[in-house]
């Protein structure tokens, strides 16, 4: 017995001198620890829940995202959400937050890329969006709703199987069997 603890003391003795020699320029100087954090985490399987990410640009917050759960594989550049609630803050000609709610969804690291379905509700206090997939494009700053999607307000409400949504330019482009009906009273009533 004493044989045995003697060879597992002398194992992990050799352990932490290996781990020692391996990290120590980085004990020495932390930013190279910072620096490695990404390349490690790709080596780990992960799951946070309750998850909440704020993004900020110039001090001001631009959005913010929440999910039940983040899920990471190792060696994926992709982060499974479920159960999201975003909102992106005004920008352009847009007034006031915009909520946005999907069942799931998926963020790729590398790109900056998100996709969601299932059940998707965008809410602003101008309209409401329905749809079950979005995809937005980091690279050229677009969504894209690549099947049915409803939108709707007290004057206006648009079907259409496909969507387009230049965030640059700040246009909606629905195409594929698009329906519109206008409710003209509502158009010439004060509120």
């Amino acid at each position: 017995m004493k044989k045995f603890f003697i060879i597992i003391l002398i194992i992990f003795v050799s352990v932490a001198i290996f781990i020692y020699f391996q990290f120590r320029s980085t004990l020495k100087n932390p930013r190279t620890l910072v620096d490695k954090l990404p390349d490690i985490a790709k080596n780990l399987d992960f799951q946070l829940d309750d998850v909440r990410y704020t993004h900020s640009r110039s001090g001001e917050k631009k959005w913010e995202l929440k999910a039940h759960k983040a899920i990471r594989h190792k060696n994926s550049n992709t982060i499974v959400l479920q159960q999201i609630e975003a909102w992106i803050y005004p920008i352009g000609r847009l007034e006031g937050p915009t909520h946005i709610a999907a069942d799931s969804g998926s963020y790729e690291v590398n790109s900056g890329n998100i996709s969601l379905s299932g059940k998707i509700l965008i809410d602003n206090k101008d309209f409401r969006i329905a749809t079950a997939a979005l995809q937005y494009d980091e690279h050229k700053n677009l969504i894209v709703a690549p099947q049915n999607i409803h939108l709707a307000n007290p004057k206006l409400s648009v079907t259409a199987g496909k969507a387009l949504i230049d965030l640059k330019l700040q246009r909606l482009t629905f195409t594929h069997g698009v329906k519109t009906t206008i409710n003209f009273a509502r158009i010439h009533s004060k509120d």
